[in-house]
Parts: C-alpha cells; structure tokens; sequence
C-alpha cells in the first residue's frame, strides 16, 4: 500500500494540495462526493468499521487511542469556538501526529502547548467533567486547513465503548478514502 500512496503523491498532484492553502473552504470535488455516496465506497468503510470493531484490531479501552491539547502554564484544555455559536469545542486527534500538524499549522502564534494521550476510559471521565464546565462538544481529528469539521455532542460519549466506537466510524473513513480515491 506504500507504493500505491507514493504514486498517489506526485508533484503532478502539489498544485492541488497548494490550493487547499490559497482557498480552504473549496469543498469536495463533485467527482468524489458522489465516490462517497456510492455503493463501493459505503461498502469498503462499514468493512473497514467492522473490521475495527473487532478483535485484534479493535483497540482496549485502557490503552492510548486520543491526544488532547493542554493549554501550556494553565490549567485547562485547548478550545476552538464554534463559527456559529462561538461555543467552546474540545479538539481531540487520533494521533500525536495528527495534532503536532493542527498546532503547527493554527496554533503558531498562540501560546505553547502540551499533549495529553488518554485512552477511551480517561476520555469518557474527561468529556463528563468538561460538560460541567460548558464544553459539551467535541471534534475528532479536526483538519487544521478547512473551517468546515464535524462536531460530535459529547454526551453521546458516555462509556468507553461510545468513544472506541466513535473512533472506528472516522478512521473508518478515513481508510476507506486512501482506498477508494
């Protein structure tokens, strides 16, 4: 799958990935939002979520699975407003990775940082305890270049298997995206 991925990334392709920072808000090409609604691509991502849900894939609610953002020399959390409501949102990130991006690409200017890996059982804790200080929703690996992302009340998450299952929905298409584009 390697080699597949190195094709897929070309200098043929950089003028594409230039223009997600010129216009960020562009939207999905008409050609891969109907990919997505599309019965091959439906298919490959509730194999893929199952696939995860499963034993031995499916991860243990004790071990790492999120990194939050810690706001350095405070005690508190990293929040994003909400465009319309200005509510606080918790950015959660399936990867450190994932979130050294979203710092290094929105959060620059801004005070330092630090990460928190917490696994599905410290999540739940955590999005109950923060619903009591009004941050009731949460975003799963928010895209540092878009100002659209998906938004998920966090009540909904009330055991380990909410956040683990959670999990497997986005990664699941995410997955099916490198597969099926």
């Amino acid at each position: 799958m390697l080699d597949w991925l190195k094709r897929k990334i070309t200098r043929a392709n950089m003028p594409e990935y230039a223009a997600i920072r010129k216009i960020p808000n562009r939207g999905l090409p008409s050609e891969l939002a109907e990919k997505e609604v599309g019965q091959a691509f439906i298919a490959q991502r509730e194999t893929i979520e199952r696939s995860l849900r499963e034993p031995p894939r499916r991860p243990q609610p004790e071990s790492p699975l999120f990194v939050e953002l810690l706001a350095a020399g405070q005690a508190g959390v990293v929040t994003i407003p909400l465009p319309e409501s200005g509510s606080p949102c918790l950015p959660i990130f399936s990867s450190p990775f994932r979130a050294a991006d979203y710092i290094r690409t929105l959060l620059v200017s801004g005070p330092a940082v630090k990460y928190l890996s917490s696994n599905p059982f410290e999540l739940v804790g955590m999005l109950r305890d923060l619903r009591g200080m009004g941050i009731e929703q949460f975003a799963l690996d928010r895209c540092p270049r878009c100002n659209i992302f998906t938004v998920i009340g966090s009540a909904s998450i009330a055991t380990p298997d909410d956040a683990i299952n959670c999990w497997s929905i986005w990664k699941a298409t995410e997955l099916a995206r490198l597969v099926c584009t």
